[in-house]
């Protein structure tokens, strides 16, 4: 058979393309911030963080590439699943993705797999803070970190003076203490001043990832992987104590919502947490150090610092929740090889400097968290939450709410005690994990 002209490029490009790609993943081209022989073309990236954030380092970027180009979509959170789920399934959409954790078990099998010829385990390991190993599978890694967003406790200086507490607290124990030399109740309990908005869960920003954190604490991943049966639940396990971690931490998280309870200090009438601490009536609220400049400028008067997400007493774990953003590659991408660079760009030292400086995020990196900033104030706090960050196989981040706050919901209404219902809990997410297998 005659082979035309035309065929002969279209068969040339495809050579050089597989040539790069192999160099690449035998682990000849090394990860880095410079750009390997055959890279070429358009890597258009899909992402949650907005634009207008991400375009100074990207186009910086593509002024120093001459061979290839960076295009990175915006996409709502909301929907973005959804809409990743069904480019995918068209065998279109991006050549790179966001990643978080709660999309691990439904696109890993939808991705390329960095090998550790190409990025040796022990290299990723010390080179990305321990959130990060979430990411890697016994032949390689499902995707290269990129930003982090570690929870971290805002706390109401006046009302801490006003109550005669000098610091933070640093372990969960402490705010028994604290609810009861803070919290204000009216002629009928109803609470006019808040230490703490522990108790409920649709009032409560954020509640599933601070329960997340205090398990994780004591040792609990709430999902493993098994090698034989795949992801199951670890939520109801005793991890050899009397009673499970997770019955004791829903317990007493819930006692704060309990109005015969010496420490109660909220209820489902409130308004959400980050309201009630913007507004004055709320000590202490957890949220994600993205928040910090959205909370300062919807009340510029707010007295407020940052600490520290406070830890178990007497576990040697420390740890916070942390949202991560990583860099996927899709398994149908037609120009694999370089997606592979542009990734390895995006999470090198280079970028990662200025994206941290862009984004007002703590890096991925443990090299760049080594030099902590003076300031602004709360970013030595974001630097030292991002090395403890941590994170779990979320199965899909709607039904897993629903779980949590069912379990919430039937502590508070004595419908079930903490126990039975975190076990019903735990069958819930076993029945979601074994649907998502």
């Amino acid at each position: 058979m005659k082979i035309s002209n035309l065929q002969i490029i279209f068969l040339s490009i495809f050579a050089v393309a597989l040539v790069a790609g192999v160099l690449i993943f035998a682990g000849v081209i090394p990860v880095g911030t410079s750009a390997p022989t055959g890279a070429q073309g358009n890597v258009v990236i899909w992402g949650t963080i907005k634009g207008d954030l991400m375009s100074a380092p990207i186009d910086t970027l593509n002024k120093q590439n001459k061979t290839y180009r960076i295009i990175y979509i915006e996409k709502n959170a909301e929907n973005f699943d959804t809409q990743l789920t069904e480019a995918l399934a068209r065998g279109t959409g991006p050549d790179i993705f966001f990643m978080g954790n709660d999309l691990i078990i439904r696109h890993s099998d939808k991705v390329f797999t960095i090998p550790f010829t190409s990025v040796p385990e022990n290299t990723f390991r010390d080179t990305f803070i321990s959130l990060s190993e979430i990411y890697l599978k016994k032949d390689g890694l499902i995707a290269l970190p990129f930003s982090v967003d570690p929870l971290v406790m805002y706390y109401n200086r006046a009302m801490f003076e006003g109550a005669g507490v000098a610091t933070p607290p640093k372990t969960w124990d402490e705010f028994a203490d604290l609810a009861k030399k803070i919290t204000v109740l009216g002629p009928s309990r109803n609470i006019l001043k808040s230490a703490v908005s522990f108790g409920g869960f649709s009032n409560v920003n954020h509640a599933k990832d601070l329960l997340a954190a205090e398990l994780i604490q004591r040792g609990n991943p709430i999902v493993s992987l098994d090698p034989v049966s795949g992801f199951r639940s670890r939520l109801a396990d005793t991890f050899g104590l009397s009673a499970s971690p997770a019955s004791t931490i829903f317990s007493f998280y819930t006692d704060f919502a309990n109005s015969v309870k010496d420490v109660y200090s909220w209820n489902p009438s409130l308004p959400n947490s980050q309201s009630a601490f913007i507004a004055g009536d709320l000590a202490t609220y957890f949220g994600y150090a993205s928040e910090v400049l959205s909370i300062q400028a919807k009340n510029p008067n707010l007295n407020f610092s940052v600490a520290q997400l406070p830890q178990t007493k007497g576990v040697s774990i420390k740890a916070t929740f942390g949202r991560m953003n990583a860099l996927a590659i899709s398994k149908v991408s037609p120009n694999i090889s370089t997606a592979y660079t542009v990734a390895s760009q995006l999470s090198g030292a280079d970028f990662q400097g200025k994206l941290s400086v862009a984004l007002g995020l703590p890096p991925v990196r443990r090299d760049l968290l080594a030099s902590r900033p003076v300031t602004p104030y709360y970013l030595p706090v974001f630097y030292d939450s991002a090395l403890i960050s941590k994170a779990w196989f979320d199965p899909s981040a709607k039904d897993t709410d629903a779980i949590f706050k069912a379990i919430v919901d039937d502590i508070n209404s004595g419908r079930q005690t903490a126990q039975s219902a975190v076990g019903k809990g735990a069958a819930s997410l076993d029945l979601l994990l074994r649907g998502q297998r």
